[in-house]
């Protein structure tokens, strides 16, 4: 019987940390998400006065350096196509990685 009562009490254990693990795990995404709307109305507001002709060249990696520069949020911005190739090299506040 003792046996049984310490397998019952493990269950409810178990199934009390899986419950607020999982509560945990949705606090965490719906904060990174939020974070990553912010981020992406960052950049929309930023991309939309910058009037750009082409996706690449050094123009727009200077401007993504400046972006880096002036919002804190960003540690690194980089360009992609509607494909997915990264078109501009890595840049960050400080330098731009050219290898694209």
């Amino acid at each position: 019987m003792r046996g049984a009562l310490c397998g019952n009490y493990l269950a409810a254990e178990a199934s009390r940390v899986r419950d607020e693990s999982q509560g945990l795990l949705m606090e965490v995404g719906e904060l990174r998400f939020e974070g990553h709307r912010r981020a992406r109305e960052l950049v929309e507001s930023a991309v939309a006065h910058w009037h750009l002709e082409s996706l690449d060249g050094p123009e727009l990696e200077s401007r993504l350096a400046a972006l880096c520069r002036g919002q804190s949020a960003f540690e690194l911005l980089y360009v992609t196509d509607t494909t997915g190739t990264q078109v501009t090299g890595n840049v960050s506040a400080a330098s731009i990685d050219a290898t694209t």
